[in-house]
């Protein structure tokens, strides 16, 4: 009974992964039904585009979903491992099963040794699930969606404003066309063009399309109803007419289309590690890259800082009911997210180190869970 993972830690390792599924089932089933109901009639408008794409309805709709279950499974799975070990040592609790376990020569730690053992290897399924199955997952997901809420207009997606190192043209775009190449409702407030051709102005264009000319076979960007209002000129602060841009000839602009996905999926769940890495060489100045790919271990981890933060609440003589059990679990995940939110935000901007921004709120808490582990006791 008191060696290694006996019989005693198996009955402790049995109701905690029970009270973890249970968590999971109940946060699984809220977030779905929360969702479908959103999504409602986006699904029913768009019945006849997914039929016309070669899908059936309800089929898709349920590979949406379970293409998203990864996605929150790595977002609420930090959090599970607290509510599970408080609703597994409240149960213990209510039927007075901690005290002979404590009687029998076990101390508080040795009983949860398999909760804290679950812990860490929940971090490291959670690192796993991230890197090598949510990329796929979301891509997957992605696609769904965009049949689903864009119907026939296809694959759009919402693009960050895009800066091309090599002519220094910053473009900002409404949407972004993936299968087409294209992006639409196009604006850059100075554009210039290096060869000299047109003259600094402000550029605004329909859409610009990635394609080869079938004549001259020049690749590159092509504007479609593209205009260009020269600064030179201008006077009293109105600037002269604008001149439209030849359909045939390409813009400034060297941004290869992989990188616009590359730049559109950043603000997104769903990029490697490698991926990121990419960007962040691209994009150096970029912190939320970097924040990125660092909260890439920090979240995970944060549900074994949790766990020791909160377990000392739970534990102390006469806490046996459910709601104050919950209670503790909230409060704790409340906090810990403000802080994290707060440490990110700066961490964006610039104003803080991203590695330092991104490992603050598991350092700080995390220490305070190691002062205070001693506490645990029943």
């Amino acid at each position: 009974m008191r060696g290694a993972f006996g019989l005693l830690d198996r009955y402790v390792l049995r109701r905690f992964v029970g009270a973890y599924g249970l968590c999971l089932f109940g946060f699984v089933t809220l977030f779905l039904v929360v969702d479908f109901f959103s999504l409602l009639d986006n699904v029913l408008a768009s019945e006849k585009a997914i039929e016309k794409a070669g899908y059936s309805l309800w089929p898709l709709v349920g590979e949406y979903y379970l293409t998203k279950l990864p996605l929150i499974l790595t977002t609420v799975g930090p959090f599970l491992t607290l509510f599970a070990a408080i609703a597994t040592l409240i149960t213990f609790g209510r039927h007075n099963e901690l005290t002979p376990m404590i009687a029998a020569g076990r101390s508080h730690h040795r009983v949860l040794a398999p909760v804290y053992a679950s812990a860490v290897l929940a971090v490291f399924a959670l690192v796993a699930t991230e890197e090598y199955v949510l990329p796929q997952a979301m891509q997957r997901n992605d696609a769904i969606e965009n049949l689903i809420k864009g119907g026939d207009r296809g694959d759009s997606r919402r693009p960050p404003h895009i800066r091309d190192s090599e002519t220094g043209n910053a473009f900002a775009a409404r949407t972004w066309l993936p299968s087409q190449r294209r992006l639409v409702d196009v604006h850059a407030p100075a554009y210039r063009d290096p060869s000299g051709r047109l003259p600094d102005g402000k550029f605004d264009a329909a859409s610009v399309a990635w394609r080869i000319h079938p004549e001259t076979r020049e690749i590159g960007w092509f504007p479609v109803d593209g205009t260009l209002t020269p600064f030179v000129g201008a006077h009293d602060g109105v600037l002269p007419d604008p001149v439209r841009l030849p359909p045939d000839r390409p813009i400034a602009f060297k941004v290869d289309p992989s990188e616009i996905d590359l730049q559109t999926e950043a603000g997104e769940p769903g990029l490697s590690r490698t991926e990121l890495a990419a960007l962040i060489a691209r994009y150096p100045q970029k912190n939320e890259l970097r924040m990125q790919l660092y909260t890439r271990t920090t979240r995970p981890i944060s549900g074994l800082v949790l766990l020791l933060l909160g377990l000392p609440f739970v534990t102390r003589p006469g806490q046996r009911t459910i709601a104050a059990g919950l209670g503790v679990a909230l409060g704790t995940c409340a906090v810990y997210v403000g802080v994290d939110f707060f440490a990110r935000q700066i961490g964006n901007r610039g104003e803080l180190a991203p590695l330092v921004a991104a490992g603050l709120a598991p350092s700080l808490f995390g220490a305070i869970g190691l002062a205070r582990i001693d506490r645990v006791s029943g």
